[in-house]
């Protein structure tokens, strides 16, 4: 596919050819802020049109099986019950488990200059659901006062172990943390700690939401 770009009050410019990996269903706000299916695309840089140049490292992370157009759950209502948020949860761990193999790793790395971890986009909004918009660390200090455009609450939902570590991509290892915990968890001296923590604590949390 040819990827055009466009700067702020510029025209279109031809910039390069990508490679479509994989497609997947997600639900958008439109420009009423109501929530809309969309297509989100992962799509890569290839020198050309023509397969035979593509690196190795592109055609390993291209997803050739059959695409199953099965729409995510719908995200709940921002007054949701803790019980219909449960349930959400539980919508979004079936389809996760019915994935091929997303809920549990997936595919292998691509080496290049960094290794490329295929990641579920499903996994990511099941979390999401979970936090309700708060900071999974019960132990947080403070949420920061400032929200993300659409208004919803600024959390990074972030794998408690690596997956370059050989952590899983799938919510029971997962955490949705404010940016100072997750910050802390990354980077404070308290980090490995900090981790050992969250290991037990987003195995509970998924526990509570499972049920």
């Amino acid at each position: 596919m040819r990827y055009w770009y466009r700067p702020a009050g510029g025209t279109f410019k031809f910039t390069t050819w990508v490679a479509i990996l994989s497609r997947t269903q997600v639900w958008s706000p439109d420009n009423n802020k109501e929530l809309r299916l969309e297509y989100a695309f992962q799509v890569m840089a290839v020198p050309g049109p023509e397969l035979a140049t593509w690196p190795d490292r592109v055609r390993k992370l291209i997803d050739d099986g059959d695409i199953k157009d099965t729409p995510p759950p719908q995200p709940p209502d921002k007054n949701a019950t803790s019980s219909q948020r449960r349930k959400t949860y539980r919508d979004y761990l079936r389809l996760i488990d019915k994935s091929s193999k997303a809920g549990r790793g997936g595919r292998k790395p691509s080496k290049g200059t960094r290794n490329l971890y295929p990641r579920s986009r499903a996994v990511r909004d099941a979390v999401l659901v979970r936090a309700d918009g708060d900071c999974e660390n019960d132990k947080c200090t403070g949420m920061p006062f400032d929200t993300a455009p659409g208004g919803e609450s600024i959390l990074e939902v972030d794998h408690v172990d690596d997956l370059a570590l050989n952590g899983l991509d799938h919510p029971s290892v997962m955490i949705a943390l404010c940016p100072n915990c997750h910050a802390a968890k990354t980077r404070g001296a308290n980090r490995a700690a900090i981790k050992r923590y969250f290991r037990t604590r987003a195995v509970e949390l998924h526990h509570k939401a499972d049920q």
